[in-house]
């Protein structure tokens, strides 16, 4: 009985591990005003008071493609390991999980793997490869709470006192490394920020004043020079009138 309640509160405390199924059916709607007559006041037929209980299946979710589920979980392999393996598991033959459920599982997994590599693929190199640091300390930090509190609540009631209290210390040593970690990336965010700011003021700078004039006076001798005439703007097409 202690096992199996710690086995719900690991699941309850775990979000990637919670997946309940959705219904798979929905009950017919019941707001049209019904007549004696056999139909709906807006030309439906009545439903017969003995099949208002039946069920609607609805469609089942599509899975993801092989590829994706591969590439994912190998990420989620070198960068999450422990979280792999619980995942693994809930994935395999064994599995209680409904197949909706190992569905929705796998999105969630190659959500986080696209989610890195929208950043890590950026072209803005320097601040963009920070954060993409940032983001794989954080899944590594995140796997590592994960195994500890996973082996506090399965080991909590047999294991020493001393070794329960190492674990937390652990966990909270861990926790305190996230919030650092957040710290650190929104000072690289606001300075990204700033530097993006201050490229923006100097810009604005060179369009008003005595550069506003300067500058009137390039674009028009711009126009005016074009070889497809003086009204040539970039994206725009020359005009023929033969």
């Amino acid at each position: 009985m202690k096992m199996s309640k710690i086995a719900i509160g690991l699941v309850l405390t775990i979000p990637v591990l919670v997946i309940a199924d959705p219904p798979t059916t929905s009950r017919p709607s019941q707001s049209a005003d019904v007549t004696n007559t056999g139909k709906t006041r807006f030309g439906g037929h009545r439903i017969p008071r003995g099949e208002m209980s039946e069920m609607t299946p609805v469609t089942k979710p599509s899975p993801p493609s092989a590829d994706d589920v591969d590439r994912a979980m190998s990420f989620m392999q070198t960068y999450s390991p422990n979280k792999w393996t619980a995942i693994s598991n809930q994935l395999g033959s064994d599995s209680r999980l409904s197949d909706n459920a190992k569905i929705r599982l796998q999105r969630q997994v190659i959500q986080k793997w696209r989610s890195y590599q929208l950043v890590a693929d950026s072209q803005n190199a320097k601040e963009v490869k920070e954060l993409a640091e940032f983001t794989l300390e954080r899944i590594k930090i995140e796997d590592k709470i994960f195994g500890w509190v996973s082996e506090y609540r399965h080991g909590a009631a047999t294991m020493p006192s001393i070794y329960a209290d190492d674990l937390r210390n652990r966990i909270r040593n861990a926790e305190g490394d996230l919030i650092d970690l957040d710290i650190k990336e929104r000072n690289a965010r606001i300075a990204s920020l700033n530097a993006m700011l201050a490229a923006e003021q100097e810009a604005l700078k060179k369009v008003t004043g005595t550069d506003r004039e300067k500058k009137i006076d390039e674009m028009t001798q711009s126009a005016l020079g074009h070889p497809n005439g003086p009204m040539m703007r970039r994206g725009e097409q020359p005009h023929n009138d033969d």
